[in-house]
């Protein structure tokens, strides 16, 4: 990995809690026979309240994807207020839509974020036909971060290969 990806914040992969509104965990923290949308969040500092959700958004986001079932991270760079781009070598360029949640949430597992972060929103693709291409025909897809891909965001604990749900 490039030497300034400890510095970002990550894309990660999560889902809300089933039982408490206002609150994600990562999948393999559900229960196995959960059944809900997971979503790529969008994570940052609180303290900027719904009306200032741009403020707390980054220019640039790291971002894990498998392309031919090999890990690997890549830059999200902030194209404008609520769009993202991630240009990626030999497939093309895939757009996002920053949107924010209806109010602040907190991640409540047991893998903590950055001290003060909150959920901020979530990414939409701009164009999900490209995304269905790019599985299909090159054996690329966005994953995210989750401490189930067995790679750690910085300062925080490394993620076990083998960890299960209680």
């Amino acid at each position: 990995m490039a030497e300034d990806y400890h510095l970002m914040r990550h894309i990660h992969y999560m889902a809300r809690h089933p039982d408490r509104p206002g609150e994600f965990l990562y999948p393999n923290e559900l229960s196995y026979d959960y059944q809900g949308y997971g979503a790529f969040c969008l994570t940052g500092p609180g303290g900027y309240g719904l009306g200032s959700f741009y403020y707390g958004l980054d220019d640039v986001y790291l971002f894990y994807t498998v392309r031919e079932e090999e890990l690997s991270p890549v830059k999200l760079y902030r194209a404008g207020l609520t769009t993202y781009v991630a240009p990626i070598q030999g497939i093309g360029q895939f757009h996002f839509r920053a949107k924010r949640l209806h109010r602040l949430a907190l991640y409540t597992g047991n893998f903590p974020l950055h001290p003060g972060e909150l959920v901020l929103g979530y990414l939409v693709p701009l164009d999900p036909r490209s995304h269905e291409v790019a599985v299909l025909e090159r054996k690329f897809y966005f994953a995210g971060y989750s401490p189930k891909i067995g790679v750690s965001p910085p300062d925080m604990p490394k993620a076990p290969t083998d960890w299960s749900p209680s």
